[in-house]
C-alpha cells in the first residue's frame, strides 16, 4: 500500500479496515462526494476561478449526474448547494466561513460562527495563521506540500504563536456532535513540534471549537519533553496500518450508516 498518510486516512482505517480499503484501493465513493457545489461568475457563467478551487477540492470534479441546488452566498462568493446538504459540504463551507473571517474576507462574524464569537475575535486580534498543511518527510521533517518524500500531511485550521511563553495553540473546527478527538490532539502536538522545534515551542495547546454546541472549546496542553512518547505513539499506529494485507471488516455501530454497509448496498458483508 502508499505509505503516505493524513490523520482522515489512519482515522478511517480505525473505525474499519475494509473502510478504508473500499475507500483508498477500490476507490469507491464513501457518499461524501455525491453533490457538487458549483461557482458562477458575475455573469452567472461557471467559470472556475481560485476562488472556487475549494469546491474542487472538497468534492471533486465536477459531474453532471450528481444533484445541483444553489443558493447565492455573498460571504463566499459562490453558489452553495443546500437541498440533500450532506456533513461533509456543511463542514467544508462553515470551515470556509471561517478562514475568510480570519483573513478579514468577511468584516462581520457569520452567524453560524456566534456561538464562538468572543474566540473568533480574539483570535483574530492575535493574528492568528488560518488553514495551514504542514507536510512532513518520513523522518518527519518538514518539506513541501507536493514534494517526492513527503509521507505525512496534517491539516490545521488555525494556529498562533506566543513568542513570550513559547506556547503554540492549534484550533481545529468541529461541526457535529462532541467527541474527544484524542488521538487526532496527539497529532496535532507532534506536527507542530515537529514543523516549528522545541527551541521555539515549548509546548502545544490544542484546542477543539464545537461550533454548533458553544461553550468553552476543548483544550489539552502537550509540553516539549513529551515530543519522542508523541512519535513512538504515531509511528505504531501508522505501522499497523501500513502493515495489513488483508482489511478485515469491524463491524460496528459505525456500520449502521457507513456506505459500503451490506445494508445500504455496499460491497461489505455487514
Amino acid at each position: 500500500m502508499t505509505k503516505q498518510w493524513s490523520y482522515s486516512k489512519w482515522n478511517d482505517y480505525d473505525i474499519c479496515p475494509s473502510r478504508f480499503k473500499y475507500k483508498y484501493f477500490d476507490k469507491l465513493s464513501d457518499g461524501g462526494d455525491d453533490l457538487t457545489v458549483v461557482h458562477f461568475g458575475a455573469d452567472g457563467t461557471n467559470e472556475g476561478d481560485d476562488e472556487a478551487k475549494w469546491c474542487l477540492e472538497a468534492f471533486g470534479e465536477f459531474a453532471s449526474d450528481r444533484p445541483k441546488v444553489f443558493i447565492p452566498d455573498e460571504r463566499l462568493s459562490a453558489f452553495v448547494a443546500v437541498e440533500g446538504f450532506p456533513v461533509m459540504a456543511r463542514g467544508t463551507y462553515i470551515h470556509k466561513l471561517a478562514e475568510n473571517y480570519l483573513k478579514g474576507m468577511i468584516r462581520e462574524l457569520p452567524k453560524e460562527l456566534h456561538k464562538f464569537s468572543v474566540q473568533f475575535l480574539l483570535l483574530r486580534d492575535a493574528a492568528a495563521r488560518g488553514e495551514a498543511t504542514w507536510t512532513f518527510d518520513e523522518n518527519y521533517e518538514p518539506c513541501e506540500l507536493f514534494a517526492r518524500e513527503a509521507y505525512v500531511r496534517v491539516k490545521t485550521d488555525a494556529h498562533v504563536l506566543n513568542v513570550e511563553s513559547g506556547v503554540m495553540r492549534v484550533i481545529d473546527y468541529k461541526t457535529g456532535r462532541i467527541k474527544p478527538y484524542n488521538e487526532q490532539k496527539e497529532l496535532y502536538a507532534f506536527a507542530a513540534f515537529a514543523r516549528f522545534g522545541t527551541d521555539q515551542v515549548k509546548a502545544v495547546q490544542v484546542e477543539l471549537w464545537f461550533l454548533d454546541h458553544g461553550g468553552p472549546p476543548s483544550k489539552e496542553t502537550f509540553a516539549a519533553w513529551q515530543l519522542g512518547d508523541l512519535r513512538k505513539t504515531w509511528n505504531k499506529r501508522v505501522a499497523k496500518m501500513q502493515a495489513d494485507e488483508r482489511f478485515d471488516p469491524r463491524p460496528s455501530n459505525f456500520c449502521n450508516w457507513c456506505t459500503y454497509s451490506k445494508s445500504k448496498g455496499g460491497p461489505c458483508a455487514y
